[in-house]
């Protein structure tokens, strides 16, 4: 059974991004073999791009549908950490550390298709988005470490 209409779709996607990160980390040690160290990371990200779609009818190029999109997704994140390393009796030492994380994640996806009876170019509620993300995260710690050493010997 032949199809009921054979079409052409040029489906053209062109993707696009840019990106940097930034980051600097500090370490003071201290004459009692304390250590503070310190890190701040930015990180900026855009990434986006452009859809272009048509189908015509391969057997007299009548348009059958044409569609077109714009999407834009930026991110900017920034991470301080903090962490002191003290050492104690016996060969151990406690770790305490703190970090602090913020991320905004931006989102436009502009999504229209053409009204062929009228030619003017309507927005897709299905594929047609916005979004605003801005997650924190301020997690802690503490560690302990005991530093043993075993030596064993066959002769």
């Amino acid at each position: 059974m032949a199809p009921y209409k054979t079409f052409y779709n040029q489906n053209v996607f062109v993707r696009t991004g840019e990106f940097f990160t930034i980051n600097t980390d500090y370490t003071h040690s201290f004459k009692d073999k304390s250590k503070l160290s310190l890190l701040v990371i930015y990180e900026y990200s855009v990434l986006g791009g452009l859809l272009r779609n048509q189908d015509n009818d391969e057997g007299n190029g009548t348009l059958l549908v044409q569609e077109r999109s714009d999407e834009r997704s930026d991110l900017n994140g920034w991470r301080l950490q903090t962490d002191y390393s003290i050492p104690i009796k016996n060969k151990s030492k406690i770790e305490l550390g703190y970090q602090w994380r913020c991320v905004h994640h931006q989102g436009d996806f502009n999504y229209e298709r053409l009204n062929i009876t009228n030619g003017s170019w309507e927005k897709d509620r299905v594929f047609y988005d916005n979004f605003d993300l801005k997650p924190y995260s301020i997690p802690g710690s503490t560690k302990y470490f005991l530093i043993t050493l075993v030596c064993e010997a066959n002769i």
